[in-house]
């Protein structure tokens, strides 16, 4: 596939991490790089690349050879699950404030009452 076809399928924002290294110093470039496409429908989908890019005989981007596999459903769980254990870790933050405001104002009346039973014992002799 020609290199700059391949460049164009790739998401405006992502064009960064698509296959373009300047300044790179070897012949052959090896990549593993996970970067949005727009597909013909219109759909944005997130594709992982492994591959190599070839340089013509002026050192400029000639041919990529590689494999793109999608993985939109992966990032998707994924972002799920990171929202799912914020989620988790602020309710944990929560409960454990709600317990020590509980406890605090359990042990207030707790004293209370134990004070007074310790003098019910000491007047009548429980």
């Amino acid at each position: 596939m020609v290199f700059m076809k391949y460049r164009s399928w790739a998401h405006a924002r992502d064009l960064r991490y698509s296959i373009n290294i300047p300044g790179h110093k070897c012949k052959n470039f090896h990549k593993s790089v996970h970067y949005r496409i727009i597909r013909k429908d219109g759909v944005e989908t997130i594709i992982n690349f492994q591959g190599e890019l070839i340089f013509d005989q002026h050192d400029n981007p000639k041919k990529v050879f590689g494999t793109n596999h999608d993985v939109t459903e992966q990032k998707r769980v994924e972002k799920e699950l990171r929202n799912a254990k914020e989620e988790a870790e602020e309710a944990i933050k929560i409960k454990d404030k709600f317990v020590s405001l509980v406890s605090h104002n359990l042990r207030n009346p707790l004293s209370t009452i134990t004070g007074f039973l310790e003098l019910l014992k000491k007047e009548y002799g429980c």
